[in-house]
């Protein structure tokens, strides 16, 4: 894990109002299969993401408080998908709902996106509640 994460982690377990902290161990990517993933989506990922999936192949840390019922309730997550699943957004074929999608902004927000003039990808689906992506200029 990179060293921000380990602090996250850190500071998380050492809250005395936090009852547990769930950390699922991922694997690595290997250069194969950046290579395999580079080949079938056509493009070449940042040096930083490539440098996180190096060091796993994703990421899933989980918290929770215990209420006065002293049952455990789930209140935190930070999740990127393993490489496997790092889904590219385009602006064709089905795709287009979730360009669209991130470009529900009110009327005179930006940033606007193009998936031809941009690179957009899925980091984390939020449990169907949002998505968090990376955007960048290739």
């Amino acid at each position: 894990m990179d060293p921000a994460t380990t602090a996250v982690i850190n500071y998380l377990e050492q809250r005395a109002e936090i009852d547990r902290v769930h950390v699922k161990d991922k694997s690595t990517c290997s250069l194969d299969a950046f290579l395999r993933w580079e080949e079938k989506n056509e493009c070449e990922l940042p040096d930083d993401l490539k440098k996180f999936y190096t060091m796993s192949d994703g990421l899933e840390v989980r918290w929770s408080i215990k209420t006065g019922n002293a049952i455990p309730t789930f209140i935190g997550k930070m999740y990127i998908n393993s490489l496997n699943d790092l889904t590219r957004i385009t602006s064709s074929g089905s795709k287009q709902t979730a360009v669209d999608e991130l470009n529900d902004f009110a009327e005179n927000d930006t940033p606007r996106f193009n998936s031809c003039a941009w690179y957009i990808f899925e980091l984390d689906p939020c449990d169907g509640q949002g998505r968090v992506c990376l955007v960048y200029s290739p």
